[in-house]
């Protein structure tokens, strides 16, 4: 088993969110929560001032962790290119300080965004 799918399964009891394509996970400037998501299926696109980051199309990559652990405003926005579904972490400080498995793939998540 791979860390992306322990993620998976260490997140099988979170709720799920169901998201059409076209449909906004997250939205830029936005300060209202700081959940994070686990993506199952499906694919996300991140963008930045309307110009494209990334896309995410792997299961168990997070999304929306910049914003929600750092506490300010969302620094991008997170747009279903497919039908998507994701797990959506609603306390991601507990949540990653409770099992240090989370929190050291979010690490080696980010460093490999850095390293792209």
């Amino acid at each position: 088993m791979d860390a992306r799918t322990d993620i998976l399964a260490l997140t099988d009891d979170l709720p799920a969110r169901e998201l059409r394509a076209g449909e906004v996970l997250f939205g830029q400037g936005a300060d209202d929560e700081r959940s994070v998501a686990v993506l199952v299926e499906g694919a996300l696109r991140v963008e930045l001032d309307g110009i494209e980051l990334a896309e995410i199309t792997v299961p168990g990559a997070f999304v929306g962790e910049i914003g929600a652990l750092l506490g300010g405003a969302r620094t991008a926005t997170v747009v279903a290119t497919t039908d998507t579904v994701v797990r959506v972490i609603g306390d991601p400080e507990a949540f990653f300080r409770d099992d240090p498995r989370l929190g050291l793939e979010l690490a080696r998540q980010l460093a490999g965004r850095l390293q792209r």
